[in-house]
């Protein structure tokens, strides 16, 4: 169901060789941030009411759930339950380059609900598929209306999310 989407911003912030895409809505927030020199202190333990899913795409970092740490490596995809406590962890002061999805259950086709509140949260996706997936999907973002650019956020959500259970 797509009415509840009222409000859809999709902004790009390009600072010197630092970048950061973001669209907000109602219920999902998206971000895919390229930091040169990421600020270790910014990055704290944290939670909230929506699903995430974190794609880490490059830098030196752990990361920790809970009290799991996880070491990433590019490709990896996270999925962080509501209320989670989670955080990354810089370990040098190198390129820190992500993509995070936080989401309302509402957006998940209930198909996928078991697979959501499975016990899986950390999984390996190929490189160049998921770029491809989201180059694509941020070059139309800024073109569509409100109405459809949520809309396609909503399907290549459930896509991943299908593709991150098989």
């Amino acid at each position: 169901m797509i009415a509840f989407y009222s409000v859809l911003r999709y902004t790009i912030c390009m600072e010197q060789e630092n970048y950061s895409k973001t669209l907000n809505a109602s219920n999902f927030w998206y971000a895919h941030s390229y930091e040169l020199e990421p600020d270790k202190d910014s990055y704290y333990r944290h939670n909230h009411s929506r699903y995430e899913l974190y794609i880490f795409l490059e830098g030196d970092l752990d990361f920790i759930v809970e009290d799991r740490v996880m070491p990433l490596k590019s490709g990896t995809v996270v999925l962080i339950r509501p209320f989670q406590y989670h955080y990354a962890m810089i370990k040098a002061s190198t390129v820190y380059h992500r993509i995070i999805c936080n989401f309302d259950r509402s957006l998940v086709y209930p198909e996928l609900y078991s697979f959501l509140d499975g016990g899986r949260e950390l999984f390996v996706w190929d490189d160049n598929r998921y770029r491809a997936a989201f180059h694509d999907l941020e070059s139309h973002l800024g073109q569509y209306s409100t109405g459809d650019a949520a809309l396609l956020v909503q399907i290549y959500l459930n896509r991943l999310l299908m593709d991150l259970k098989y």
